[in-house]
């Protein structure tokens, strides 16, 4: 029972961040940092469903990767620096202390 329940709050979440508005001006910044910026994804989100929520919202042509759970962000960042960047040009912007 337990099981079931969890997997169906899972299709809930799911089904609810696929219909969640954006952010007024996420997608214009999406468009104008495309082709000047290298842009990532790292989230604690597992990798499957974040890869899946950011193509079915079509937003995965903006991203040159997409990091997700279980791959700790210290990791994830160190990934991305090892792409010819440096840490003085990268920024990061996040909604956790994580």
């Amino acid at each position: 029972r337990l099981a079931l329940l969890s997997k169906r709050f899972s299709e809930i979440v799911f089904e609810k961040i696929l219909a969640a508005p954006f952010i007024p001006g996420a997608r214009e910044l999406l468009e104008k940092a495309t082709g000047r910026s290298r842009l990532f994804v790292v989230s604690g989100t597992p990798q499957q469903e974040l890869v899946e929520v950011i193509r079915q919202r079509a937003l995965d042509h903006y991203f040159e990767l997409v990091i997700g759970a279980p791959t700790k962000k210290r990791e994830a960042f160190a990934r991305i620096l090892h792409m010819g960047l440096s840490r003085e040009t990268v920024v990061a912007v996040g909604d956790s202390i994580t």
